[in-house]
């Protein structure tokens, strides 16, 4: 772990996790990525979410690999900024997704009863 994190604020029994509490600064100006990153893998690690201030504006720039998510996220009205400046068309990085948005449990088969149907909202 790094050693921005504030273990005062965390423990095993977090409910959430921040991204400031990996480091991430907000303000639109910093490069908020690795922040964001750890935040996710420790949040994915514990099964748990991960909740952005309000009025943060993150700036996510240069990734190398995506930022995987599989807990819920609330960015709850922040703002999140795609800094591609530094990425060429020729690198070989120029399509790594930001995002690998994937479930941690397997998905669930029902069978629906024949004459039965689903609508949403149901």
């Amino acid at each position: 772990m790094d050693k921005n994190i504030d273990f005062m604020q965390m423990n095993e029994r977090a409910e959430s996790v921040t991204y400031e509490q990996f480091g991430a600064i907000g303000d639109g100006i910093a490069d908020d990525s690795e922040a964001i990153r750890k935040a996710h893998e420790y949040a994915n690690e514990r099964g748990i979410p991960v909740r952005a201030r309000a009025d943060a504006k993150y700036r996510i720039g240069y990734l190398e690999e995506s930022i995987v998510i599989k807990t819920d996220t609330d960015w709850n009205g922040s703002e999140v900024i795609f800094d591609d400046t530094k990425v060429h068309w020729t690198s070989k990085y120029r399509m790594v997704y930001v995002f690998n948005v994937s479930p941690a449990r397997s998905p669930v088969c029902i069978e629906v009863p024949e004459g039965m149907t689903l609508s949403r909202g149901q």
